[in-house]
C-alpha cells in the first residue's frame, strides 16, 4: 500500500502560477492528465479554495477522488477542533467528511 503517482501531467515554474488557473482550466488539465493515467484512484492538486466548485464536477465526470491541498488543509483543521460538517459541492472529503484517525 502507499501512494503511486501515475502521471504528473502540468508543471509549474512557481505556486503562484498554478494558483491563478481558472477553475476550469484545472478541469480541463484534469481530464486531460486522467485519459493518460488509466485507472487511478484519487487525485490530489494544490489548490486554492476557489477550485472547491469543481470538486464535485471532476469526481462525478471523471469518476474518482478528488483531494485538493487546500479542502484537505479545511478538513483536517475542523476535524482536529472536533467539528464536523457535510458541505454539498466541495467533493466527497467535505461531504462524507471522514472521521480522523489517530
Amino acid at each position: 500500500r502507499g501512494i503511486a503517482v501515475c502521471e504528473r501531467w502540468q508543471t509549474f515554474a512557481n505556486f503562484a502560477e498554478g494558483s491563478n488557473l481558472p477553475s476550469e482550466q484545472v478541469y480541463s488539465f484534469t481530464q486531460q492528465a486522467m485519459r493518460g493515467a488509466g485507472k487511478v484512484q484519487a487525485v490530489y492538486f494544490q489548490g486554492p479554495m476557489e477550485n472547491l466548485a469543481i470538486l464535485d464536477k471532476i469526481e462525478k465526470e471523471l469518476r474518482t477522488t478528488v483531494i485538493s491541498s487546500s479542502v484537505a488543509s479545511l478538513w483536517y483543521l475542523l476535524s482536529k477542533l472536533g467539528r464536523r460538517y457535510q458541505v454539498r459541492g466541495g467533493g466527497k472529503l467535505l461531504y462524507q467528511w471522514p472521521r480522523m484517525t489517530e
